[in-house]
């Protein structure tokens, strides 16, 4: 009977197991066929150059725009400006990287301007990536551009405030620019500042836009009191057919107040539609610099901020939080998110560069390879930035090679440690020293992040799993420019989440760290995790804060000569729950207690844990030798060379 009994209770477990499996790939199935695929490359792109400083009188001579175009196979590439009567024909060839230089009436020099037929309109034959490069004397920024297959209809803007309430012609302000690709686009705005034409903060502004048609606009010189700085960031735009958003500044100051300006420098990205949001990212310190400001962007109500993985803030639909850092951080919140990261003025102690800006990609759109330039020769200094798998950090190929035979050694870079925005608590910590050129790893996460200076010029980046670049340069004379390497634009769609949290275990000497994670793409974060029926063995559990994307477990035995035993429970947000049963036991080939951690719940532990296995020792030794006497020995025959093999294979 009791054989029957223990059959029949395998069969349900393998019943259910299987049932569970085969619900969870259904599940996982459906949200492929949800999430559409796209990359940034594509064959089709509008784009525009948002207005750039413009202290110097001549535009037309001191203004330089450049588009980095990169082709996968031989293309035949058309760029054109129907405004001003532009057009022009490239071929590039397969794996290389051409810069043209456009004409100074190529930027949008005017604000709340709809101005037809202004946009960048750039076709190819073949698929092609492209990047633009906006400098003046000492103020200059790059952006990645996303081909029309990847735009969307839903946009907030992400930019930085003004350096002063005053508002004039000669004030360096922040901007925004639409772009249609389709006639008859009706796009509606919220603005979160007063906006220059005068719709109020909250108001509804519309415009009609037809194919290639810009829209720019910018903050108005009077505002509230209130607004000390502003700022058009949280800004809402909706449209009925697909459309391009950038986000610029003339020429800001990093941070405010800007105790560190010496001068200001042009931001511009281009902004990926809401769909394409994300929920946790990883920001790493710039090389060179000690010291950088990050801003995040919310969506929706009520979304849960976790910095380092503790909560940090809630915000509201069109709110951002803002700080300074001086070391690698985690963000990742409960809804989906936009973050940008900016370097600091010159003056902040570093003595290079000034102020950039790029957007931080999540990481469930990381891509395995990247096309990418450096836009700048002459006295820059240019990096990436690479947030890897950490098992996967061997696999990185630089142009074809492994990245230490490509990188440009670079050590003189600093770190300290996290900060709140008052830019006067950064001057504490500039002589602390580190070195760069290697990877650390980003927290408790499953992640490393390092620096590295590269060549001038066109480059490609390989990884064998998805992994996040950004690529920076800081010139030596108050200058910078920064861009992410690149995304995927799948279109996030929320599917319930189904699935329970996960662990991943780290023995450290006498203890075991257990890292609980509940941080996928539809993951609803922690709710709780709770250890019980401790036997002989004491728990440490961080703090959980509803939504926690991951939390660490340390676990050490109270008698380290005695068995012990525990239970782990983690529960998520929707009520998915894993349980975990963690033995204290003797291990007979360790000669010692050992932790052994293994998922599912059982009531008892084996007092001792035995190994069984199998060896193969195959042993080759070789002897060259070529003499007849050693001293006054001698022998009848000569000592030549001999080979002697042997094989050992048993059982333990």
């Amino acid at each position: 009977m009791s054989k029957k009994i223990s059959i029949l209770l395998l069969l349900l477990v393998t019943l259910s197991y299987t049932l569970i499996s085969q619900n969870q790939s259904a599940n996982a199935k459906q949200r492929d066929i949800m999430l559409m695929e796209k990359n940034p490359v594509g064959t089709e792109y509008y784009i525009t150059f948002p207005k750039n400083y413009t202290y110097l009188p001549d535009r037309e001579n001191t203004l330089i725009m450049k588009l980095f175009i990169t082709a996968i196979k031989d293309a035949n590439v058309t760029i054109e400006i129907p405004a001003i009567s532009f057009k022009r024909e490239l071929f590039i060839p397969a794996n290389e990287t051409k810069n043209y230089t456009m004409p100074g009436k190529a930027e949008m020099q005017d604000f709340t301007v709809r101005k037809k037929g202004a946009a960048i309109h750039i076709t190819s034959d073949m698929p092609i990536y492209v990047y633009g490069l906006s400098t003046r004397s000492q103020t200059t920024d790059s952006y990645l551009a996303f081909p029309s297959s990847v735009l969307g209809k839903e946009y907030r803007i992400l930019s930085y405030r003004s350096a002063t309430q005053f508002i004039s012609e000669k004030t360096n302000k922040p901007e925004f620019s639409i772009i249609a690709i389709k006639d008859s686009t009706d796009a509606i705005i919220i603005p979160t500042i007063r906006l220059a034409d005068g719709t109020e903060p909250g108001d509804t502004l519309k415009i009609r836009l037809d194919q290639g048609d810009v829209y720019q606009t910018t903050v108005h010189a009077k505002q509230p009191h209130d607004k000390q700085y502003p700022d058009l960031t949280g800004t809402y735009i909706k449209t009925n057919n697909e459309v391009a958003v950038f986000a610029a500044h003339e020429c800001a100051y990093v941070p405010l107040p800007a105790q560190f300006r010496v001068t200001c420098n042009h931001l511009v990205e281009q902004v990926p539609p809401i769909i394409s949001w994300g929920k946790h990212f990883f920001l790493g310190k710039f090389a060179k610099r000690s010291s950088y400001v990050y801003r995040i962007l919310a969506d929706e109500d009520s979304t849960s901020i976790f910095i380092n993985s503790r909560k940090k803030v809630t915000l509201n639909a069109g709110e951002f939080f803002e700080q300074g850092a001086m070391e690698e951080i985690t963000v990742s919140a409960d809804k989906p998110i936009l973050v940008a990261q900016y370097s600091e003025g010159y003056a902040n102690g570093d003595n290079i560069g000034d102020p950039m800006m790029l957007y931080i990609s999540p990481t469930n759109q990381f891509l395995k390879q990247y096309y990418f330039s450096t836009p700048s020769d002459g006295d820059w200094y240019h990096y990436i930035n690479l947030v890897v798998p950490t098992k996967a950090i061997k696999s990185i190929r630089l142009d074809g090679k492994a990245l230490e035979q490509t990188i440009v050694k670079d050590d003189e870079n600093s770190t300290a440690h996290l900060v709140d925005t008052d830019p006067s608590e950064y001057i504490k910590n500039k002589n602390k020293k580190s070195e760069t050129n290697d990877f650390r790893r980003l927290g408790n996460s499953r992640y490393s992040i390092g620096s590295f200076r590269v060549p001038y010029g066109a480059h490609v980046i390989a990884c064998t799993h998805p992994f996040g670049m950004y690529s920076y340069g800081f010139g030596t004379n108050y200058d910078a420019y920064g861009t992410m390497g690149g995304q995927s634009f799948k279109e996030y769609v929320f599917v319930p989440d189904e699935l329970p949290p996960y662990a991943e275990t780290s023995n450290k000497k006498d203890r075991l760290n257990v890292v609980v994670y509940d941080d996928r793409d539809d993951d609803s974060g922690l709710f709780e995790v709770v250890a019980d029926e401790l036997d002989n063995i004491k728990v440490d559990i961080q703090e959980i804060e509803l939504g926690l994307p991951y939390a660490l477990v340390k676990m050490s035995a109270i008698n380290k000569d005695n068995p012990g035993r525990a239970r782990l429970i983690a529960k998520d947000m929707e009520g998915n729950v894993s349980e975990y049963t963690i033995c204290y036991i003797f291990n007979d080939a360790a000669g010692k207690y050992v932790f052994n951690f293994q998922e599912g719940y059982s009531k008892f532990c084996t007092e001792r844990q035995y190994e069984i296995g199998a060896f193969f020792n195959p042993q080759l030794q070789m002897h060259k030798t070529d003499f007849q006497n050693v001293g006054e020995i001698n022998t009848p025959a000569k000592f030549d060379d001999d080979i002697s093999t042997a094989i050992g294979f048993g059982i333990y």
